[in-house]
């Protein structure tokens, strides 16, 4: 069974040919539904989260406790580019992801980061469905960094202390639960130009339709 969360607007049902889909009853305002996915060939638990990595951490972790026979999470989120290399509509094959909380005061005493490295398996999926689909990527560090401090200045302050490429506020949390519990997991992040572009929304129903996750056989 495989586990895809998304905090976007993203036509995700019908890019995952979900049917017998069931709103699931969960605590506090977890929205999560299960069904059957064409696209992915497997049984499917859908988690659409909220901004908050606490939220999410929440959600993981009832999720867990209720579905043992999850074996693969599936994370599809929208990029903020910390620096130009990064362009609209890429791509990101994430090489690490860093989570950092202190505040720019702080950061003259040096910079505290958490890091967690992106497995060459997974990089490796990646870059196959995306050659298959001829899109354009890049390869970059993901941060994730506390909302409540994010302005335009921080991110330029971000670059010029060469803290990341791309600002995505839960991939640390997810890499980081998913490693804790030994879960295999695909990132598909791509820097978007408009929130709800059709573009946008054709690099995932392409991507999902390419990327050949172990073990299972994609329809």
């Amino acid at each position: 069974m495989i586990l895809v969360i998304t905090k976007e607007n993203l036509e995700i049902t019908s890019a995952l040919k979900l049917n017998n889909i069931e709103q699931i009853h969960a605590p506090g305002n977890l929205n999560v539904q299960a069904g059957n996915s064409a696209t992915l060939n497997d049984g499917l638990i859908l988690f659409q989260c909220e901004a908050s990595p606490i939220h999410c951490k929440v959600g993981l972790n009832w999720i867990f406790t209720k579905y043992k026979s999850i074996d693969f999470i599936l994370f599809i989120g929208f990029l903020r580019p910390i620096n130009n290399s990064i362009l609209r509509n890429q791509v990101v094959i994430p090489t690490e992801f860093l989570n950092l909380d202190e505040p720019p005061v702080e950061w003259s005493q040096g910079v505290n980061l958490e890091n967690i490295s992106s497995s060459q398996e997974s990089q490796k999926i990646l870059r196959s469905g995306i050659h298959e689909n001829n899109l354009d990527f890049s390869y970059g560090r993901i941060l994730s960094y506390n909302q409540q401090y994010l302005t335009k200045n921080i991110v330029l302050e971000l670059n010029d202390y060469k803290i990341g490429d791309a600002i995505n506020n839960l991939s640390f949390s997810i890499n980081k639960y998913a490693l804790i519990n030994k879960v295999p997991i695909l990132n598909l992040l791509i820097r978007s130009q408009k929130k709800h572009s059709q573009k946008t929304q054709d690099i995932v129903k392409q991507l999902l339709s390419k990327v050949k996750i172990p073990g299972k056989v994609h329809g």
